[in-house]
């Protein structure tokens, strides 16, 4: 407790000393348009960095061993079987009978490769949605020093041949539906080097049998490899730091998918650093009681590297049914204490709970307001928890994800200061913002557990060093006053080795020193910490020279009750920008019945009502002075689209991403008819 204290005045700093929570390093010589490096400042003002549990953890195998040893009879993985249409509760598989499936699995998964006659990569795709078969072939991987490469369960099937061929991948774990597409692609001899399919189901079913007969590949169920291990084990092949772990593909918004080479140490290097925040006392730390609710795509890499630390601390990983439309059904039942999400997650939950708030009675109203802002003025002392109000008040809201959340992370995309103090309230909860790519292994920047301020993602995890290099074009520098901004560039463990087979663009984004130029800009604050401004390639300019970042705007935007989802956009010889706009479908219909008159109207109508389009800008207008945006950032006129951006429809990306390529064709008519409109 005392070392939680210290951290605490040095961090909140006081009237003098304002808190600082990251500080530049002098250790390589100034050069010229480029910021200083800078480190996390708790590691820094530490005599001597503490050992944690995960200090001497050498590869991922180890990491699983470690929690086989300290966590055996607890529970490690749970899915929810379905009878009937109807699914029950959830059944777990305990710590260490995952270590002996992991032993069956990875021998069987040895001796199958062994047995294909021509030499082969030692490549093993996971193609599925989330479930507990991909964490355990994922574990043989690094137990046998296998290379797993994840494949997103909604990827394209042009970016499969490309991925698989590449690659030349010659195992698939995968499931019965995804075989037929892959057993489609053989016949047409379009993946030649695929010899082997694993299917997680429990039985080969007729079509895939069907399907494979007569072609050079051989279909086997994920038990048969198992049972095969269990009559023939093998002892584990230990990887090395250096060896490859992992070879993921970026989903991107354009171009061919790049494969990010990982190593186990890259694999273990967030890890490390989030061990070692505990132990300084700037995170709340992972419990073997913890529960996690897996949903977010396992084939991205920042839930597989949350795994990781989960395994470590011998936590529990319930996996959701595959449908989002049911998630908060295994979430009732699961009752997770660790929750992730994006923006657009929580600001749906913010706006259902807010809106509410308003339609009880006048003394339920009152009573709410001044539990929430009781609590507000708490969070400046970095309390979250409230005896009286949360008991009767805010444990209503608490159900909603289960009742016991106690850590929440999000990350994809910007947060408004609104929805991280409303998630800190009503579900007293510690919230953690982070920014990172796949080539950084997931998290480069985390924001400070003992900071609760908003717009910005923290300060570097401890390990990795992050500065800021000028964009002369667009009139960014390190050396910008109040706020150093530029290109935001990492060098440290967790950064990737290269793209895989592709030596051109790993040249491009990794320079000779070790650094990572990730093409995104950001800017340090006075206190040291990072915000992100938007993408290089995203940000564009007016007619009249003004620079915009599209991401900044439609956060803003989808900050309004009105909108779902926005997509910006500006032509660069227009002086003006324009907006698609999903409406949020409930609160439209409402708003256009009180305010236009709109009475009957389908969503379809609505949108479609050029009246309608145009009390939204002025709306939009408001709300967008009223938050801080520029003249030449309010949007002009709005196409109100009746669809929400999926992944199914091409328009985000698996981590709900915008693809904004992909937007600007789908939407090129339209947005043509707003400015035409407009002269």
């Amino acid at each position: 407790m005392d070392s939680i204290l210290r951290a605490t005045s040095l961090l909140r700093g006081d009237s003098t000393h304002p808190p600082i929570y990251s500080v530049e390093i002098n250790d390589d010589p100034e050069v010229a348009g480029e910021g200083r490096p800078r480190v996390n400042a708790a590691a820094v003002r530490a005599k001597s960095l503490p050992i944690t549990s995960a200090s001497f953890i050498s590869s991922l195998y180890r990491n699983f061993d470690h929690a086989v040893q300290t966590a055996g009879e607890r529970p490690f993985l749970g899915s929810r079987p379905v009878t009937n249409g109807v699914a029950g509760p959830f059944i777990w598989l305990t710590y260490r009978e995952g270590k002996q499936r992991v032993v069956n699995f990875g021998s069987g998964l040895s001796r199958l490769l062994d047995g294909i006659k021509e030499p082969v990569e030692r490549h093993v795709g996971l193609f599925s949605a989330n479930r507990p078969e991909w964490i355990i072939a994922d574990q043989a991987c690094h137990m046998y020093s296998l290379v797993s490469i994840p494949l997103l369960d909604m990827i394209g099937k042009e970016s499969l041949i490309y991925v698989l061929n590449e690659t030349e991948m010659p195992v698939i774990v995968t499931t019965s539906d995804k075989a037929k597409m892959l057993l489609a692609l053989v016949s047409e001899k379009k993946l030649p080097h695929l010899k082997q399919i694993v299917l997680m189901d429990g039985v080969v079913d007729y079509e895939v049998q069907a399907m494979s007969h007569g072609l050079n590949v051989s279909v086997k169920t994920f038990r048969e490899l198992e049972s095969d291990g269990d009559r023939n084990p093998r002892p584990p092949v230990e990887p090395r730091q250096d060896s490859v772990a992992t070879i993921c593909y970026t989903s991107g918004t354009t171009g061919v998918p790049k494969g990010t080479i990982l190593t186990q140490e890259n694999m273990l290097s967030l890890m490390k650093g989030v061990f070692l925040l505990e132990k300084l006392g700037r995170f709340c730390g992972l419990r073997n009681t913890d529960v996690y609710i897996s949903y977010l795509p396992l084939a991205h890499v920042f839930e597989r590297t949350m795994i990781n630390c989960l395994i470590h601390a011998g936590a529990s990983v319930g996996f959701y049914q595959g449908d989002t439309l049911i998630l908060m059904d295994d979430v009732s039942e699961l009752r997770p204490t660790i929750f992730p999400g994006v923006p657009r997650l929580y600001n749906r939950i913010y706006e259902k709970v807010m809106s509410a708030s308003t339609k009880g009675t006048v003394m339920g109203e009152r009573i709410f307001n001044l539990a929430y802002k009781t609590k507000q003025m708490n969070l400046k002392d970095g309390v979250v928890d409230h005896a009286l109000w949360d008991s009767i008040v805010f444990s209503g809201i608490r159900q909603r994800l289960g009742g016991r959340v106690r850590m929440m992370l999000t990350g994809a995309a910007p947060i408004s200061k609104n929805v991280l103090d409303f998630l800190r309230i009503c579900f007293s909860a510690q919230v953690y913002e982070g920014y990172g790519l796949t080539e950084t292994c997931s998290s480069l920047t985390v924001t400070d557990g003992l900071d609760f301020s908003a717009g910005n993602v923290g300060v570097p995890v401890p390990g990795l060093e992050v500065k800021l290099v000028d964009i002369p074009a667009m009139r960014v520098s390190s050396n910008d006053l109040p706020n150093p901004r530029g290109e935001i560039c990492v060098r440290g463990a967790s950064v990737f080795k290269g793209y895989y087979k592709n030596p051109e663009e790993t040249a491009a984004v990794l320079d000779a020193q070790g650094w990572f130029h990730t093409g995104d800009i950001g800017m340090w604050d006075s206190e040291g910490r990072l915000s992100i401004i938007d993408r290089k390639k995203a940000i564009f300019k007016l007619s009249q020279a003004e620079y915009i970042a599209p991401e900044k705007i439609e956060t803003i935007l989808c900050l309004h009750p009105l909108v779902a989802q926005a997509f910006v956009y500006g032509d660069s010889l227009k002086s003006c920008i324009v907006a698609v706009i999903v409406p949020e479908r409930i609160s439209i219909l409402g708003w256009a019945t009180r305010t236009q008159s709109a009475h009957n109207k389908s969503l379809q109508d609505i949108c479609q009502d050029t009246d309608i389009q145009k009390a939204i800008v002025k709306e939009l207008e408001q709300h967008g002075r009223a938050n801080g945006l520029k003249g030449y950032e309010i949007v002009k006129a709005v196409y109100l689209h009746p669809v929400e951006f999926s992944v199914e429809n091409g328009l985000l990306t698996p981590v709900m991403k915008l693809k904004r390529f992909q937007a600007r064709e789908h939407f090129k008519g339209q947005i043509e008819a707003m400015y035409a409109g407009l002269r």
